[in-house]
């Protein structure tokens, strides 16, 4: 491979971790610079071309870590219009409320009112908390993160009542799992089929806590959105396999998963039926 294309595939690989697309081609522009003049003081120092732009880009580190730290860094402005209109829609539900509840053909309970007031203000609150926040710390610490996640759930599993036959505010918890998982993703980059394997073994301990909840919704979440990361993490070469061998077990892993789960639904005649009419909703 020529020294320019390899500085070009690193340069690449650094980008396609920073969200702002306008930043890439100053970002790129920037370390190609700082890579040539690094290789050509080896070259003085009497390396060969090909050598002196390997150590170039060795000394500028992990693309994939210096991508996300520079994400941190080229991040656009806050969009206070979509925020601002995202909190509009949300009173606008609860007045909504508000007007259904003095209707008497459709009357609402007032504590029902309240409840999706107290809910609306929480979740807007936690909107712009996540909006705002380092979401790098789970990269940085994406084991404590994870095992974090799974003791926390694993609390409210147990102290959880039990409707219907399931752990109500457990059902809650599998919201959290894809993001802890991504973090145990990110940081199997540079690790090859063994880093696809211990994705593979982190992600069965999420779904099966969602099984002894039980939640089919929370695992069809987790399902599709831990399988939406691995594929993303393999497209964007985290692992440094052939993309193509990489995806290969990530199938197999998935129509694995597929047929466990139909499976498992058609031995739960209730869930099976549910499963069923949200397909087809007239056998309902």
């Amino acid at each position: 491979m020529l020294s320019s294309e390899k500085i070009k595939e690193f340069t690449d690989m650094v980008c396609r971790q920073i969200r702002w697309k306008k930043a890439h081609s100053s970002v790129s522009r920037e370390m190609e610079d700082h890579i040539i003049d690094q290789r050509d003081a080896y070259i003085q120092d009497g390396a060969e071309e090909a050598d002196a732009t390997d150590k170039a880009i060795a000394q500028m580190g992990d693309p994939v870590a210096v991508g996300m730290q520079l994400d941190g860094v080229y991040r656009p402005k806050p969009q206070w219009g979509m925020l601002l209109l995202t909190g509009s829609l949300v009173a606008l539900g609860v007045l909504i409320q508000v007007f259904l509840s003095k209707d008497n053909s459709l009357s609402i309970a007032p504590s029902s009112t309240v409840r999706h007031g107290v809910f609306a203000a929480v979740g807007l609150l936690f909107l712009v908390i996540t909006y705002f926040a380092d979401f790098t710390f789970i990269g940085r610490h994406p084991k404590a993160v994870y095992f974090s996640v799974l003791a926390l759930s694993a609390v409210i599993f147990a102290s959880s009542e039990l409707r219907n036959g399931q752990a109500y505010y457990a059902t809650t918890c599998s919201l959290l799992f894809p993001a802890a998982y991504s973090g145990i993703v990110y940081s199997m980059r540079g690790k090859g089929y063994r880093g696809i394997l211990l994705c593979g073994l982190a992600f069965l301990p999420p779904a099966v806590f969602t099984v002894l909840v039980p939640s089919m919704t929370g695992l069809l979440l987790f399902a599709v959105g831990g399988l939406v990361l691995l594929s993303i993490a393999m497209a964007k070469g985290w692992f440094g396999v052939n993309k193509r061998h990489g995806f290969l077990p990530v199938a197999l892993f998935a129509v694995g998963g597929l047929i466990w789960f139909l499976f498992y639904l058609s031995r739960e005649p209730y869930r099976w039926e549910r499963f069923q009419t949200a397909f087809h909703p007239e056998l309902d």
